[in-house]
């Protein structure tokens, strides 16, 4: 356990020097996510200049609501989506063998070896629509639902990787799997 811990905060450390390297790239990413959250806001501030709620749920939920999806969204685009988006190709080229051949959890490295740190910047826009939830909803976050929340998106985290490895097994009796990535 404490080897696969090694193991990981090395491939942490790898990517993190990874997207450092490229900048212009981290800082494109950052623009983009900081864009993309802001056009949702405008959207849901849009609709609710002209109804009070939507199917009953306020502005300020579904603002919380959308945060809740881009923290579930991006922790995954951060440590294993792009890695199981392209399990299919490298399993077909061999490069799978390598992982095989590594003395640490192969599903580790196979899952978890090109994680995307340019989503961090994401990880922050999160925390501001967090916070304008919060504003919008006029009351005080209360740490308790907001545990919960987190709680159930980690449970959730676990689902999706479960859903996302069924996947992934499945590349090696498909010949082409690009349609099983279009699903995850």
């Amino acid at each position: 356990m404490i080897h696969n811990l090694q193991v990981f905060f090395t491939l942490i450390t790898f990517n993190i020097k990874v997207t450092l390297a490229y900048r212009a790239s981290l800082i494109i990413s950052l623009m983009l996510n900081v864009l993309w959250v802001i056009s949702f806001v405008i959207f849901i501030e849009v609709i609710f200049k002209n109804v009070a709620t939507l199917g009953g749920v306020s502005k300020g939920e579904t603002l919380l609501i959308m945060a809740f999806y881009y923290l579930f969204t991006n922790i995954s685009d951060i440590f294993y989506r792009d890695s199981f988006e392209q399990f299919g190709e490298k399993m077909r080229t061999g490069y799978i063998d390598m992982w095989l051949t590594k003395p640490a959890s192969s599903r580790m490295l196979m899952f978890m070896s090109n994680m995307r740190f340019d989503y961090i910047t994401a990880i922050a826009v999160t925390v501001a629509l967090f916070a304008y939830a919060f504003k919008t909803l006029n009351a005080a976050p209360n740490i308790y639902p907001l545990l919960f929340g987190i709680g159930i998106s980690l449970v959730g985290h676990i689902i999706f990787f479960s859903v996302l490895s069924i996947l992934a097994t499945l590349s090696f009796w498909l010949e082409k799997t690009d349609t099983l990535n279009m699903v995850a």
